[in-house]
């Protein structure tokens, strides 16, 4: 398989630095240090510069930021430098910004591979704060804690850490061909591999049977693990599949599944560099910057 760096929110080289998230004069000396690089968000939007075909994120420095108190520590990386993440809450700020908010994944081919993982868990970490401003044991608000990884209920005592959700994603293959299919949540002509989420109580192997069970009725064996990819939307972590089909035979959950198939290695190399006709409709593979696109090249290699 291509090396997993090489894919889009894999290549976070930064040291989180776990043990000086609660030393809060140590992150104040940081996020005021004259080299902190500080990624000021609206929402879960990046301030981005363009130049030309490529984005990339406007780092500032703490002055007129919001206050330290509300930034998320990202970590530091090779040269000392210090990242962090802040939500932007002046509107007044922004016509002072040489810069624009924009959504990550609709532009993940214009961003450098680095600086698109960096910017994918700070967006992990803003939804997941977003999504827990109150204790789910309790009901009472939370506060953030250790530079914004964790959230701490003063009524309960309880503890919040982020969490990442598995997620099984499988290339399904049944002699020289391999399955592919059209989720009811993809976009139009998009053909790709199954996917879902590992339930509790399950082994990933477990998880990835069920699903290509469920979602087109074909029983699955020689299950292999052959690669991983963070995802933030808001924080699923894909891992990749390759498992084996019993039967060629299709029976389609209309619940999940708008259609399905077998294709061979030519079909599939025509999906991924530009896309063929398939009943009639112009159809197309997952994009380089997903797991799914390397799986499949991980089988039109061998």
């Amino acid at each position: 398989m291509k090396p997993i760096n090489d894919i889009a929110f894999c290549l976070n080289d930064l040291d989180r630095c776990g043990e000086i998230r609660g030393d809060k004069d140590k992150l104040f000396e940081l996020f005021n240090s004259p080299t902190a690089k500080i990624i000021l968000f609206k929402q879960i939007m990046p301030l981005m510069g363009n130049d030309g075909d490529t984005l990339f994120p406007i780092y500032l420095a703490s002055g007129k930021l919001p206050p330290f108190e509300k930034s998320i520590f990202l970590g530091i990386d090779g040269e000392d430098t210090p990242y962090f993440a802040v939500q932007n809450m002046d509107e007044d700020l922004e016509p002072l910004l040489n810069g624009e908010f924009l959504e990550i994944r609709q532009n993940m081919l214009k961003i450098d591979v680095r600086d698109i993982s960096i910017l994918g868990t700070a967006r992990s970490l803003l939804m997941w704060h977003d999504a827990h401003g109150f204790c789910p044991k309790c009901g009472h608000k939370s506060i953030i804690l250790d530079a914004g990884w964790k959230r701490y209920c003063e009524n309960c005592h309880t503890e919040h850490f982020p969490r990442i959700d598995p997620v099984a994603i499988m290339l399904v293959l049944y002699g020289d061909k391999c399955l592919l299919a059209r989720s009811i949540n993809f976009p139009e002509g998009l053909y790709s591999n199954l996917a879902g989420f590992i339930e509790p109580g399950e082994t990933l192997e477990q998880g990835c049977a069920r699903e290509v069970l469920e979602e087109v009725g074909i029983k699955v064996e020689n299950i292999q693990i052959i690669g991983n990819q963070p995802w933030p939307n808001p924080s699923q972590l894909m891992i990749g599949m390759v498992a084996h089909a019993q039967s060629d035979k299709i029976e389609i959950n209309p619940t999940e599944v708008l259609d399905a198939g077998w294709f061979t290695k030519e079909e599939v190399r025509a999906l991924l560099s530009g896309g063929m006709e398939i009943k009639g409709n112009h159809c197309y593979g997952p994009r380089v910057t997903a797991i799914a696109y390397h799986l499949l090249q991980y089988w039109l290699n061998e």
